[in-house]
């Protein structure tokens, strides 16, 4: 599911893929920048609907999210990549 996630990620315009994932573990960045990247974290974490970390690399905020604990399903990494461009998308306006 990590994986599948990550191949979200590198055909997106918006977002990029910042590590390759050997295990469960996403790192990627909005190409919007540092401030975009905090407040859609923020945001994400605020609404309860899924909850990421972050940490800077390379002196830029990159966002984290673990993928697969015993009862994550496919469904559920959808919603939450649907739910990053959805208010990601919301953030750009």
């Amino acid at each position: 599911m990590a994986q599948q996630f990550a191949d979200w990620i590198r055909n997106s315009e918006d977002f990029e893929l910042v590590t390759e994932p050997p295990f469960n573990t996403i790192c990627i960045r909005h190409k919007a920048g540092d401030d975009l990247n905090m407040k859609l974290m923020n945001s994400i974490n605020e609404s309860g609907d899924a909850f990421f970390t972050h940490t800077k690399l390379n002196g830029q905020v990159i966002l984290r999210q673990v993928v697969g604990q015993t009862n994550t399903e496919e469904q559920h990494v959808m919603k939450v990549w649907e739910l990053i461009q959805k208010t990601s998308g919301e953030m750009d306006k």
